[in-house]
């Protein structure tokens, strides 16, 4: 008799069958003995200074903020976590989210490959999960809260027989202190963006016929508040040309790998694309003047 084999892990449980085998004689015949597993040995008493989890410590949730004193706009990562200790049903579910009316927020996908990991909290070792991950912008200066979260999850029992168990989890409150900006450098626009970006502008054809409006994209990359950047200040209608209309045409935000930075490091930020129609007022050649804009990137 070969005993099951139980795996344990969050998210799954998994228990192989009892196999029994027969050996017959060497003349065919059926052998009466039974030969059964000898008990399993007493376990060893938990070492001395290992750190024992109660049964309200075996789930917990835990939110981590990467930056509690960033500048106004600066982005901050909020992870929420699930640390168990005991096996989880599929369902997770989120019931309270914090509102985040101080930010701008960016949600963020979780990895496909989310799977439990291994950590230590305070000597105690748990398997984590990510649960949530947004990415938040201050939108003001000063002691900013970030209120609870809470979800439910499902805990899988053996004692004092196998059940399934809902238990509600609520993480600590946040708070971040936001900074305020230093003055822009002299002679710059008073807006400032924070982040670090790069800007080209960009157009289709050199040719145009008059009478016809033409585009020129200004385009916008780099970290920070992609989705809520406005366009920097253009320059005035001159005698060659009007601007006929600004409208953003494209927008993305994702993380990124930044190979840039030593030690490379996982931001966020992406690409925002503005579309400037131009109408020409007298054939010609027409110069579309540079346009300035100013950034404060916090790393530097």
């Amino acid at each position: 008799s070969i005993p099951s084999i139980q795996i344990r892990m969050p998210g799954l449980q998994f228990r192989s069958k009892v196999i029994q085998i027969k050996v017959l004689n060497a003349d065919g015949s059926e052998n009466t003995r039974v030969f059964t597993p000898p008990p399993p040995p007493p376990q060893a008493p938990p070492a001395a200074g290992q750190a024992r989890i109660s049964p309200a410590e075996e789930m917990r949730i835990v939110a981590e903020v990467s930056n509690d004193r960033p500048f106004l706009g600066q982005q901050v990562v909020v992870s929420y976590r699930l640390l168990t200790t005991i096996s989880i049903g599929r369902k997770v579910m989120q019931n309270q989210r914090p509102d985040y009316k101080h930010f701008w927020v960016e949600q963020i996908a979780l990895p496909a490959d989310n799977a439990p990991e291994s950590a230590v909290v305070k000597g105690a070792r748990f398997y984590q999960i990510l649960l949530d991950r947004v990415v938040l912008f201050p939108l003001e200066t000063g002691d900013l809260a970030i209120a609870p979260a809470t979800w439910t999850v499902v805990g899988k029992y053996d004692k004092p027989s196998y059940h399934e168990e809902e238990r509600r989890l609520t993480t600590e409150p946040l708070r971040v202190t936001v900074k305020p900006l230093p003055p822009p450098p002299g002679g710059a626009p008073g807006r400032m963006e924070v982040g670090d970006y790069q800007m080209s502008l960009n157009y289709s054809s050199a040719r145009v016929k008059l009478g016809q409006a033409f585009p020129i994209y200004l385009t916008i990359k780099g970290s920070g508040n992609i989705r809520g950047l406005l366009p920097p200040a253009l320059p005035s209608e001159g005698s060659q040309f009007n601007i006929v209309s600004i409208r953003a045409v494209h927008a993305n935000f994702s993380p990124f790998v930044d190979t840039s930075r030593q030690p490379v490091e996982v931001r966020f930020g992406g690409d925002k694309v503005w579309e400037i129609l131009v109408y020409p007022k007298f054939p010609g050649q027409i110069e579309f003047p540079a346009i300035p804009f100013v950034f404060f990137d916090t790393a530097s």
